[in-house]
């Protein structure tokens, strides 16, 4: 399946209180791996170095102008081939940074050229990503956690993340 849970629910045993108790509260919590996996890196390249908000902005924009309209009439993001197809200007002038555009290309060239496969191990998306040129650690580690549901994937270096998890706690 391409949903595969994978996520080491079965094996984690928490010591901390809050931690146990979220365990056993959010039994039907769990990080899946995703076919869209493209999708996912999109979304984190674009979400670097910026708001959120902004971000959300950006990749509405990328989809209300380039995206595919689906059979049941939704518009999705673009595929790799069509984001690759695009010049970076264009992306610019919709207000996505330099940096920004060119991973995005960079990224849409590697996959047009080499799919993601759901079977692909996290040390092999890891490798793969890691290698487009302005796709980083934060920006890989993003994609594993929330797209193929690696449980020990750190983005190190968020700016929001110390004060969700101090959230959490507290």
């Amino acid at each position: 399946s391409l949903f595969r849970i994978d996520d080491g629910y079965n094996t984690f045993v928490p010591e901390h209180p809050l931690l146990k108790r979220l365990r056993k509260d959010q039994q039907g919590l769990r990080l899946l791996r995703v076919p869209w996996l493209f999708d996912v890196a999109c979304g984190a390249i674009l979400q670097q170095r910026v708001r959120f908000v902004d971000a959300a902005r950006d990749w509405r924009q990328i989809v209300q102008r380039h995206g595919t309209r689906t059979a049941s009439g939704a518009i999705a993001f673009p595929s790799p081939s069509a984001l690759a197809a695009l010049p970076s200007f264009e992306l610019e002038a919709m207000g996505i940074d330099a940096k920004r555009s060119r991973a995005l290309i960079a990224l849409a060239r590697e996959i047009r050229m080499n799919p993601l496969r759901p079977q692909m191990t996290f040390a092999q998306l890891r490798a793969r990503l890691g290698r487009v040129p302005g796709v980083g650690p934060w920006t890989v580690e993003t994609t594993l956690g929330f797209g193929a549901g690696d449980s020990d994937a750190l983005p190190i270096g968020d700016l929001y993340l110390p004060h969700l998890v101090t959230y959490a706690f507290t």
